[in-house]
């Protein structure tokens, strides 16, 4: 299951070095599963109420997206804040900067 985070996380990447002393066994355990699960649960039900807020933002934002991540998809997540933030930086990579 690690192996497969991992890349999904950091590819098409391979995995900084600083990650691989990273304590494995204590982000695997249950508690910390059901832990990070709910946060996430309760960041995409925030993202969703706050949404019509955006525009009121009154500081600097930059998006920064690359289309070869494996999380985020440029025109269905990153393009639709920058359309909700005209006044936004928006940039794309089209590739993996070396």
């Amino acid at each position: 299951m690690w192996p497969l985070l991992m890349s999904k996380i950091f590819g098409p990447r391979s995995v900084p070095k600083k990650f691989e002393g990273f304590p494995k066994e204590m982000a695997l355990r249950p508690f910390q599963i059901r832990a990070s699960t709910g946060d996430s649960a309760l960041m995409i039900w925030e993202a969703f109420y706050l949404q019509h807020e955006y525009a009121k933002l009154k500081m600097p934002v930059v998006i920064i997206a690359g289309d070869k991540d494996g999380l985020i998809n440029i025109d269905a997540q990153s393009g639709r804040l920058h359309r909700d933030l005209p006044r936004a930086d928006f940039t794309a990579f089209s590739k993996t900067a070396t």
